[in-house]
């Protein structure tokens, strides 16, 4: 069964007439470092799901994966309070290596602008990270003629294709189809999820090159991104433990990290 936290632990909570729930004898969590998150409740949730199931199946076996985890060893100790026989396994080994940089600039805008035609002329593509879903929104509308100068013929059409395909999507968002045209797209929490896997496999497919998006793609989600920007700064720092040597770091106005 593959399911979410939140779906388990409503199945948990209505028991009745689901006795396969006791054939359960492995259970594995991806992303398990959400249930550190103070804001929102799928933290807390994660939680009180992990404590119940342990005690209801008796101790199964539990794997919890995380590529971002800041204290592995903490909690590796708080799954063994449960009375679980625990070990952690810690690996450095990626296929593509990661660099990180903070760029120091006087034009955001400007700058970002040429890291991504930097990008494009080696055919890689770009994902922008920003704070609110209107301001992915107006990046994306900012960086369409870049992108779209940046396009041969034959990928212009990929273009188009993708656009028709969102005009049969009913109650679909206006401005993500002059973007998509483009070779642009934005991704936030207020597309339909037709729309937000619409933009995922053309992204994937190597059709839309450069996508601007809020937290909907900050985890779980694998795309082909030869250069992430987290333009809003402030708003990773205190959230996220993915981004290394950040610590001391806040946003002034005149920089930001890709």
């Amino acid at each position: 069964i593959v399911t979410t936290y939140e779906k388990m632990d409503s199945i948990l909570r209505n028991f009745s007439e689901k006795e396969w729930i006791l054939d359960i004898s492995t259970i594995i969590i991806d992303e398990i470092h959400i249930l550190g998150e103070s804001s929102g409740s799928r933290g807390p949730r994660l939680e009180s799901l992990i404590v119940r199931l342990n005690e209801f199946l008796h101790q199964p076996q539990l794997i919890g994966l995380s590529a971002t985890i800041k204290n592995p060893e903490f909690f590796n100790e708080w799954l063994s309070s449960l009375g679980n026989d625990t070990t952690l396994i810690i690996s450095d080994t990626r296929p593509v290596p990661l660099h990180y940089r903070i760029e120091i600039t006087q034009n955001k805008n400007s700058t970002i602008k040429k890291i991504i035609k930097t990008t494009l002329n080696d055919g890689g593509q770009v994902l922008v990270f920003l704070n609110r879903r209107k301001s992915t929104q107006q990046t994306a509308s900012n960086l369409k003629n870049l992108v779209k100068t940046q396009l041969t013929e034959t990928e212009l059409k990929a273009c188009k294709k993708v656009e028709d395909k969102l005009n049969k999507i009913k109650g679909r968002h206006a401005e993500l189809r002059k973007a998509i045209k483009c070779g642009v797209a934005f991704h936030h929490a207020g597309l339909l999820p037709k729309e937000r896997k619409l933009v995922e496999d053309a992204y994937r497919k190597h059709i839309i090159k450069v996508i601007c998006c809020t937290t909907t793609l900050s985890a779980g989600i694998n795309v082909p991104a030869r250069a992430v920007i987290v333009k809003d700064f402030k708003r990773y720092v205190t959230s996220g433990h993915n981004i290394k040597n950040f610590s001391g770091y806040y946003e002034n106005g005149d920089g930001f990290s890709y």
